[in-house]
């Protein structure tokens, strides 16, 4: 069987496809990257809003049918409920926490992040402390307007 010609380019065109398949595949690795670069964001800027008492920036992480899972407490569901919890920590407490994301996962709209809170919970009553070192995994959703924000969270002692 005699081999066919390569006046169409053949070759030309083998290696261009393959080259931009390999662009197409590393462009979705890039779109990942952003999008776990932006879930990663929300859990910084949540701690650092803790950090500061500011329950606006707080409460903007979360989807408004969020739910709390702390370990040995109580369970909370509903972004009025959590809005409750943060009014009574910030009343009495003042937050200094650092955040160490050990994993940021994406799932197409979902994500998982899990990670190690370290720090201390100050008494504004007496000034005691309390030392917080505490692991956590969150879910996110993506919402519709391309922002990330926490719907389930859960959280207990790091042994």
């Amino acid at each position: 069987m005699a081999p066919i010609p390569d006046s169409l380019g053949l070759k030309w065109f083998g290696r261009w496809s393959a080259l931009l398949v390999g662009l197409c595949l590393q462009v979705g690795c890039l779109e990942k990257d952003s999008q776990t670069q932006k879930v990663q964001a929300v859990i910084h800027e949540l701690i650092e809003a803790d950090n500061n008492s500011d329950i606006e920036t707080v409460l903007g992480a979360y989807t408004d049918s969020v739910e709390f899972y702390p370990t040995g407490g109580r369970f909370t569901k509903g972004i009025q409920n959590v809005r409750a919890n943060y009014n009574d920590l910030f009343l009495n407490y003042d937050l200094s926490l650092e955040t160490e994301i050990l994993e940021a996962r994406i799932m197409g709209d979902n994500a998982m992040v899990t990670g190690i809170n370290t720090g201390t919970k100050r008494s504004i009553a007496d000034s005691s402390t309390t030392k917080i070192h505490d692991k956590y995994i969150a879910i996110l959703i993506l919402g519709p307007k391309g922002n990330w924000r926490i719907d389930k969270l859960i959280w207990g002692p790091a042994h």
